[in-house]
């Protein structure tokens, strides 16, 4: 897969990436909710990885590696609301999502 990572040293990273964002989520001020969308984050985890010869590896797409960053965001974070959404960060329902949560928000 990515680089010689093996599937604990992604779950470790995923946590600990969790562990940061909710860091800084839980210093922020004023409201906010956090939406994690558990279909992928960027526009490569749609697509298949390969290695530097070309030789298919896999699909980027990593569903367990993005379920142990939102447990660790919703275990650490003490100061906002976490919605996991079962869509890709890139499609339009997502974005509708972010929106409806923006002016939701907006509104208070």
């Amino acid at each position: 897969m990515a680089g010689d990572l093996d599937l604990s040293q992604f779950q470790l990273l995923s946590d600990a990436l969790g562990g940061e964002f909710a860091r800084r989520i839980n210093a922020a001020k004023g409201p906010l909710r956090v939406l994690v969308p558990l279909e992928g984050f960027s526009e490569h985890t749609k697509r298949r990885a390969q290695d530097i010869d070309g030789n298919d590896r896999a699909m980027w797409k990593r569903p367990e590696d993005y379920r142990i960053f939102a447990d660790s965001l919703k275990k650490q974070v003490k100061t906002a609301r976490i919605d996991e959404l079962m869509l890709h960060v890139n499609d339009i329902q997502f974005a509708d999502a972010c929106v409806d949560t923006f002016v939701e928000i907006a509104k208070r």
